[in-house]
């Protein structure tokens, strides 16, 4: 007599193998560029997303969210309009973004922290990254990207510098990502880009 059924031991194996993918990731396996993720960097497994919970819907329009936030929003979408030099290379005029409740909620997960702990990095206090935190917010992507700035109280002067810094840059200027979200914290900013 078996101890497993067919359909119990390929959910078994199945298990193993993503409990073996997940420890490979937390053991160190590096995403090329921090402020960058594909779908293919990080999986999180159904229990991340359960340990996570719901989060509480942001505002669902850019025309209701602050006046700084939309302004940002703003210069984002006139950038991609015109195009725009990042380093050596020349980003071509694409396609606008649209706003995003859920990247809006990751991307005030990650200013809330970062301003309550007093600090400024991809990674979140509690060892998250862009990735997981997305994915917390309920943003069901295949791409995300993430710009952080810190000691800039204007729109114009965290957009000018991104658009001085060629990674920066990019993130604005990808025609992969479709939509963003933003939120500020003091003088610490996040915005979220994204493509579901």
């Amino acid at each position: 007599m078996a101890f497993f059924s067919k359909p119990m031991a390929i959910v078994a194996i199945f298990s193993i193998a993503v409990l073996f993918a997940v420890v490979a990731f937390a053991k160190g396996s590096e995403i090329r560029d921090r402020d960058e993720v594909r779908l293919a960097d990080v999986k999180p497994t159904p229990s991340e997303v359960n340990l996570v919970g719901p989060i509480e819907p942001h505002v669902c329009s850019v025309k209701s969210v602050e006046p700084e936030l939309k302004a940002l929003f703003d210069l984002h979408q006139a950038a991609r309009e015109n195009g725009a030099r990042c380093g050596s290379t020349k980003m071509r005029s694409t396609s606008s973004l649209r706003w995003s409740c859920e990247l809006a909620n990751a991307a005030d997960i990650h200013v809330n922290d970062m301003a309550t702990n007093e600090f400024m990095s991809h990674t979140g206090s509690d060892e998250s990254t862009i990735g997981q935190r997305a994915t917390k917010a309920n943003y069901i992507w295949r791409n995300v990207a993430e710009n952080i700035a810190k000691g800039f109280d204007l729109p114009n002067d965290v957009n000018r510098v991104w658009l001085e810094s060629p990674g920066h840059c990019k993130n604005i200027m990808k025609p992969v990502y479709r939509e963003m979200g933003a939120a500020k914290a003091g003088d610490y900013w996040v915005v979220v880009f994204g493509r579901r």
